[in-house]
């Protein structure tokens, strides 16, 4: 067993912000995960933030993946800060699709963990999502502790 990977199983929401309906991407990636044994939430296109937001306390998720083929990328520094409004600044937020090169690194800057473009291989997508659930985990425990004392 590979040691970087959760002891059970890693919950994951793939979903789509915004106002951008394509989600074949999304779908496949979902299969994805699912077939390595994660637990995967999976919403309809045209979310709001507070609803994604609302959803990952409810499911308690680690990781969130967010699919994008239009601009909607644009409006992840805004999920992030939902998140961390709401407490869960530990969950791991992951983009796929269309992303320009030049709109990168704002992302990576507002706190992206990762961004998957086409041709991601599965093998890649799987293994940086279970490794963004043990960091999610780690920083979730860790922030329990600090709590707790």
């Amino acid at each position: 067993m590979d040691a970087t990977r959760p002891q059970s199983p890693v919950r994951v929401l793939v979903t789509k912000i915004g106002l951008d309906g394509h989600d074949r991407g999304s779908r496949i990636v979902a299969a994805y995960l699912r077939d390595a044994g994660m637990e995967v939430i999976y919403t309809p296109p045209w979310q709001a933030i507070e609803a994604v937001v609302a959803l990952a306390l409810q499911e308690d998720v680690e990781v969130i993946g967010v699919s994008s083929l239009a601009t909607d990328h644009l409006i992840i520094p805004q999920l992030l800060s939902a998140l961390r409004g709401a407490g869960l600044g530990h969950i791991a937020v992951l983009v796929g699709g269309i992303v320009p090169e030049d709109e990168r690194a704002p992302l990576i800057e507002a706190g992206v963990k990762g961004i998957f473009g086409p041709g991601t291989s599965r093998t890649l997508v799987v293994d940086q999502v279970a490794q963004a659930a043990s960091e999610a985990r780690r920083l979730r425990n860790a922030s329990f502790w600090e709590n707790a004392s």
